[in-house]
């Protein structure tokens, strides 16, 4: 992600099980990582485990290069 030039925020979870159980209920995901999309107005979206995400963005490297966003994948 810092070679896309994205800004993330990364939280481990390993010394807080109590968020960690809170996101699995949340987010009904059960392994990590839990990656979720912010956008500039604080709309949560989430894109799921390590695979959805190098799909994420696989899906982007395929779209048109004029596009400047990343694909929506809950289309």
């Amino acid at each position: 992600m810092n070679e896309l030039g994205y800004e993330f925020a990364l939280t481990l979870v390993d010394a807080s099980p109590e968020y960690y159980h809170k996101l699995k209920r949340k987010y009904e995901h059960q392994t990590v990582p839990m990656i979720v999309e912010y956008d500039v107005t604080g709309n949560e979206k989430f894109i799921g485990g390590c695979d959805d995400m190098l799909q994420y963005f696989a899906d982007y490297a395929d779209a048109p290069k004029d596009t400047e966003e990343p694909p929506n994948i809950s289309e």
